[in-house]
């Protein structure tokens, strides 16, 4: 089996057992049910999907192709965005305003290294730690 469908299997399990522990761990505070629904996020054309962050109005944010390329889902569908020069792009969160945060991995021959970012109004700014070699 290949590195990455071991991946793709890892992440499957994580997901199942945390729905399974999330169904099974909600108290029954009333005597009406408290109703859950889950729905796949397939980001179209790829193999694979996950969704790392979601605001309160529904936008979902995460990655698709193991991490290679980061989406938006909103009311108007899939948005899918890579950073600027990058050859890797994940977003990780989202807040009300629709400012996206995640990080990036670019190959700058030996100080190859993962960034942080923010995507706000469509512009992205990059946030490193000082001193660090990866943030």
């Amino acid at each position: 089996m290949q590195l990455s469908q071991l991946r793709l299997k890892k992440r499957k399990i994580r997901v199942l057992h945390l729905a399974l522990v999330a169904g099974l761990t909600v108290p029954n505070i009333s005597s009406s049910a408290v109703v859950y629904s889950f729905a796949s996020i397939d980001v179209p054309g790829a193999s694979q999907s996950g969704g790392q962050g979601i605001n309160d109005r529904g936008d979902i944010v995460g990655d698709y192709e193991l991490g290679q390329h980061a989406y938006l889902k909103d009311s108007a569908g899939f948005h899918t965005y890579d950073f600027p020069g990058s050859q890797q792009t994940s977003a990780e969160g989202i807040n009300n305003k629709g400012d996206i945060a995640g990080y990036h991995y670019l190959r700058t021959g030996p100080n190859n290294h993962f960034s942080g970012f923010i995507k706000e109004s469509g512009q992205y700014t990059t946030i490193n730690y000082p001193g660090a070699l990866d943030t």
